[in-house]
């Protein structure tokens, strides 16, 4: 995969397409969308006071943003896809810890290479290009993640609005779906050797604990 790409995709993890359904709010407020994705979530996820931080402290980071800004359990249930369905509440409890604990791991290994990659975390690295309403309660924030002085990519945020917090949806980055390609590939490691719900949280385990011993 491109540099780029993958550099985009480092920054802001895997988030993926909520299963929820609250009720409708006032149109979102394209200020203060843009200004959750620039603030909250670039800043919070990639820029620390130390300059070098250890894998811990941003391992500590990315897991408080997780729980903060993204609706874990949603987007557990949309990768999972019509599997969820079968589950009991045993297997659900289960799933859902061990997915909490590699969407954590995955992102702090990657925003560790972004980190590695960019010569300088600077607060201007998100710009924000516009918006585009897409109903009640949900709003594309349309961005460009800068990796240079030259190069930058297009990122657009679905974002719904609920109260007065905003949830990342989903993510397009190049104008494909993180979410689809997210619930694609927990497809595919089921379909491998006709692998159920077990198999898959027997294969996350085993990626998780290779993702901890990474620095």
């Amino acid at each position: 995969m491109h540099r780029l790409k993958n550099s985009v995709i480092v920054l802001f993890g895997f988030a993926l397409m909520s299963g929820l359904s609250p009720a409708a709010e006032a149109n979102p407020d394209p200020t203060k969308a843009e200004r959750f994705i620039r603030e909250r979530i670039a800043r919070s996820m990639i820029l620390f006071d130390d300059e070098n931080p250890t894998r811990s402290m941003v391992a500590r980071r990315i897991r408080g943003e997780l729980d903060e800004n993204f609706d874990i359990r949603s987007i557990a249930a949309y990768a999972l896809g019509p599997a969820r369905r079968n589950l009991n509440k045993d297997q659900q409890d289960r799933y859902l810890s061990v997915f909490s604990d590699w969407l954590a791991e995955t992102v702090t290994r990657l925003v560790i290479g972004l980190r590695t990659d960019m010569p300088t975390a600077s607060p201007d690295i998100v710009m924000m290009t516009g918006t585009t309403a897409l109903s009640d309660d949900q709003i594309l924030v349309h961005s460009r993640i800068k990796q240079s002085e030259t190069a930058s990519a297009k990122v657009d945020w679905r974002l719904r609005q609920k109260g007065d917090r905003f949830l990342v949806l989903d993510i397009m980055i190049f104008g494909v779906s993180q979410a689809n390609v997210f619930r694609s590939q927990f497809a595919a490691l089921m379909r491998r050797e006709n692998r159920d719900i077990e198999g898959l949280i027997s294969d996350l385990k085993q990626i998780n604990a290779y993702l901890a011993k990474q620095q």
